[in-house]
C-alpha cells in the first residue's frame, strides 16, 4: 500500500500524512462504525492537532510539524506494529519522519537535530 500520492509537493504529501493517518492509529470503530479514541489520553492529546495541522499545511512548514509531533511523544510509543491495525504503524511514523526533519533541517538545522535527538530515544526507550 502505498500512502505518498506525489500528486502535490513532498512536503504536502507528508503532512498529509500526519494529518490524516496519525490520528486514526488511534481510533477505533465502535459497533456503528462511528470512530472512537481508544483512550481518553489520546483524545486528549489530539485536541487541537487539526487545527495545528492546518496552519501547518498552509504555510507547509516542515519544522513546525516535527515540533507538533514531538509534542505527541507520550503517545508515539503506542502506535500499532502491524498495518492490519492502522496505516499510521511505529514504523510508517519513523519512515515518514525522516524526510519531514531533512526538510525541516534547511530551516532550523541545530532545533532540527535536537528534536530528532528526542524522536531516537523516544524509539530505543520504547
Amino acid at each position: 500500500m502505498h500512502f505518498v500520492s506525489l500528486k502535490g509537493t513532498q512536503t504536502q504529501d507528508y503532512i498529509e500524512f500526519f494529518r490524516t493517518k496519525l490520528p486514526l492509529a488511534f481510533q477505533t470503530p465502535d459497533d456503528k462504525d462511528v470512530l472512537q479514541w481508544r483512550a481518553p489520553v489520546y483524545e486528549k492529546a489530539f485536541k487541537s492537532y487539526e487545527a495545528t495541522m492546518a496552519k501547518i499545511a498552509k504555510q507547509k512548514d516542515c519544522f513546525a510539524l516535527v515540533q507538533t509531533l514531538l509534542s505527541l511523544k507520550q503517545i508515539i510509543p503506542d502506535l500499532p506494529v502491524s498495518s492490519k491495525q492502522a496505516d499510521c504503524t511505529l514504523l510508517r511514523f519513523y519512515l515518514y519522519l525522516l524526510p519531514v526533519v531533512n526538510l525541516a533541517l534547511v530551516q532550523n538545522e541545530k532545533a532540527t537535530k535536537d528534536m530528532f535527538i528526542e524522536f531516537v530515544n523516544l524509539l530505543t526507550d520504547s
